[in-house]
């Protein structure tokens, strides 16, 4: 006996299922599993359609005059393949596995379908060939806009995403600039929204350079940047460059390095920054470092005082505190004079961590009769034109002091 109709009908795979109960073997069914052809000759009508069929394994067909060679337990059922919504339909069937359990009912089948994808209809192919554009344009993921606006010119990217141990996802931008310079930025994820941190500038050559392509290796951490003369290797992992204290370490921001107990390294990383805000690990305390506190400075009366800020990181903000007020960091005293007198600090806060970088007591130094004419200092006009050229501080310290008189040698 055929299991299957005079159509048009290829065989996939059969399927017995026994009945756990005992001595009941009229309930023992064979599946076959089967692709038919399709009888509609509509263009746009798939080829094959998906059957499975149930007979049971002990039907012996009909009786002489009614059905004699054909299976009376037999029943068919048309399978699909796809989602209805979205319009998807598999309608071949390759393939079938079975993963039985202990009760027959429990046991599940899997089918492997495909569609005639590259069965185009004519009036598709048609459109297609008229126009290859799409009608919506491709847009930034989580409908988010640009994620880095700045000033600089750009020309290469190469783009690193990673997990830290704490099982952190990070995502650093390498971006090339005009001068041959490159650019660590970090994203720094708030909910939906990825703001950019730029981290450091590396000069990986001596000279102004055009980069023509960047290649990060982001097992050993190495950036590959090649100019038309040179190529230069960058350890972006190099945590030591941010000294050896903890906060500067943290507070640098950099996704690959963390504090170790005693120095700024890539493994086995304590405190780390965070992807999140606040940072963690440090306390947002005044904290004094590189320098000699309260160093006394003896300045003329009338005479005029220049100092500044020595910066560490771009980032931060920077000032000089005296007698409760805040003053720029770049601080110009045009006349020295008593009440001008007391301590200065100058004082950085970054995200919430304050440090005093350097402290200095002012004291008026009084001129005493009877001195000896010495040289005059004439550098007033050559400051006073350094003054007005600084409009941003410089990471080093400088002092300067103007007089328009002799000096006396310091008797204190």
């Amino acid at each position: 006996m055929s299991m299957f109709s005079f159509s048009e009908q290829y065989y996939i795979k059969l399927v017995v299922s026994k009945q756990d109960r005992k001595n009941d073997a009229l309930q023992d069914k064979i599946y076959g599993f089967y692709n038919e052809k399709n009888t509609d000759t509509d263009m746009y009508s798939v080829m094959w359609r998906p059957y499975v069929t149930q007979i049971c394994m002990t039907d012996t067909g009909g009786p002489k005059n009614n059905m004699q060679s054909t299976w009376t337990s037999q029943l068919n059922a048309r399978l699909f393949c796809g989602n209805m919504e979205q319009k998807q339909h598999f309608s071949e069937l390759l393939d079938i596995a079975t993963v039985e359990a202990g009760h027959w009912q429990d046991t599940r089948v899997y089918g492997l379908f495909q569609n005639e994808c590259t069965k185009l209809g004519f009036e598709t192919l048609k459109q297609i060939k008229a126009s290859r554009e799409m009608q919506k344009s491709i847009q930034p993921g989580n409908s988010l806009g640009p994620i880095l606006i700045s000033y600089h010119h750009y020309s290469h990217i190469t783009v690193h995403n990673f997990q830290d141990k704490r099982d952190n996802n990070h995502t650093i931008l390498f971006l090339s600039l005009s001068d041959g310079a490159v650019h660590k930025v970090k994203l720094k994820r708030s909910g939906s929204e990825a703001n950019p941190f730029i981290i450091a500038e590396y000069k990986p050559f001596n000279h102004r350079a055009h980069i023509v392509s960047m290649s990060l290796n982001p097992s050993t951490k190495k950036l590959y940047v090649t100019s038309k003369t040179e190529v230069a290797q960058i350890d972006v992992a190099n945590c030591e460059r941010y000294g050896d204290v903890c906060e500067e370490c943290v507070l640098a921001g950099d996704p690959y390095c963390g504090w170790n107990e005693d120095h700024c390294n890539m493994a086995n990383c304590s405190i780390s920054m965070s992807n999140k805000s606040p940072i963690k690990g440090i306390s947002p305390v005044i904290k004094q470092e590189f320098y000699n506190m309260k160093d006394q400075i003896f300045v003329p009366r009338g005479s005029r005082f220049f100092f500044e800020c020595p910066v560490s990181s771009l980032h931060a903000q920077y000032g000089w505190y005296h007698d409760h007020r805040t003053m720029t960091c770049l601080l110009l005293i045009s006349s020295m004079q008593p009440e001008q007198e007391g301590i200065y600090s100058c004082e950085s806060e970054e995200q919430g961590y304050r440090r005093v970088l350097a402290q200095y007591q002012l004291r008026v130094e009084d001129s005493a009769e009877g001195y000896t004419p010495g040289l005059v200092l004439w550098v007033c006009l050559m400051a006073a034109l350094l003054v007005q050229m600084l409009w941003v501080c410089v990471p080093t310290p400088t002092i300067f002091w103007l007089s328009l008189r002799p000096l006396q040698p310091n008797s204190h």
